[in-house]
């Protein structure tokens, strides 16, 4: 999963049908077991992209999304928010969150 900063992000959220970024931080122990479960749920659909913000070298983008928790997940379809969620998911949670 590629990380992204600020400049990336407006063109990752319209790279694709469904975007998901991962906002996280390298010291975060939930954020590192979240993100293969995302790699693989990605790998497993055509129509879903990821990326990932760390919140300590992007602090703008982590305000701008009120990201008080990680991991965060937050949800694009055709470039507009359309979804949320804090914390661990399996794959599942991610099918429902994406289609929601």
């Amino acid at each position: 999963m590629k990380t992204i900063d600020a400049s990336e992000f407006e063109d990752a959220v319209k790279s694709n049908t469904n975007v998901i970024i991962q906002f996280s931080a390298d010291w975060c122990g939930p954020c590192k077991r979240l993100t293969p479960i995302v790699e693989n749920f990605v790998d497993a659909r055509d129509d879903v992209t990821a990326y990932k913000v760390d919140i300590g070298e992007q602090t703008d983008l982590a305000t701008k999304y009120q990201v008080r928790s990680i991991p965060k997940l937050i949800f694009f379809r055709d470039g507009a928010l359309s979804n949320e969620k804090v914390g661990l998911v399996n794959e599942s949670k991610l099918s429902e969150l994406i289609t929601e």
